[in-house]
């Protein structure tokens, strides 16, 4: 009875530890994946607020947003949403700086194809596409882009704008 009692325990000794192993190495690769989407959820509620007017100005706001978005990619580069969001707040740094728009328009289509990459069916990564390949006068290319987001999100507003914007 009290070898059977033992082989009870080590059983569930064991099955303990594999346990503690598991939520450990859960853990280890779950805390990078939180933190990444921290630092982009931050930085886009901070980028949302400005534009509804409630958080200060573009030009105190981005500089932090776009090193938020460039760590989030870093630490976790599955992320399409922080690709997508990198896209625009690159697109959106062009109305601060007023530096080379083409060359501004380089780096949000680079963000922007890895956004779709990793998420073709979101209709906003095709248009943060569609406006950096309008920044680099590559209006021919953009359209289809324009055209695929309202095809995937045909009643967003913002996106019948952005086509419209892209139009005129």
């Amino acid at each position: 009875v009290e070898s059977g009692r033992a082989a009870g325990w080590g059983a569930r000794g064991a099955a303990l530890a594999l346990g503690a192993a598991v939520l450990a190495l859960g853990a280890m690769k779950a805390d990078p994946l939180y933190r990444a989407e921290a630092l982009r959820f931050d930085a886009r509620r901070a980028i949302d607020r400005q534009a509804r007017g409630k958080g200060g100005t573009l030009d105190r706001i981005l500089p932090s947003s776009l090193i938020a978005f460039q760590q989030a990619v870093k630490i976790d580069p599955t992320n399409a949403q922080a690709w997508g969001d990198l896209s625009y707040a690159v697109a959106l740094s062009w109305h601060v700086t007023r530096g080379n728009v083409v060359a501004t328009g380089r780096r949000a289509e680079a963000a922007a194809r890895e956004a779709l990459a990793r998420c073709p069916d979101i209709a906003e990564f095709w248009v943060h596409q569609g406006v950096a390949l309008d920044m680099q006068a590559r209006q021919a290319e953009a359209e289809p882009a324009f055209r695929r987001a309202l095809a995937l999100a045909p009643t967003r507003a913002e996106w019948h704008y952005y086509y419209a914007h892209h139009l005129s």
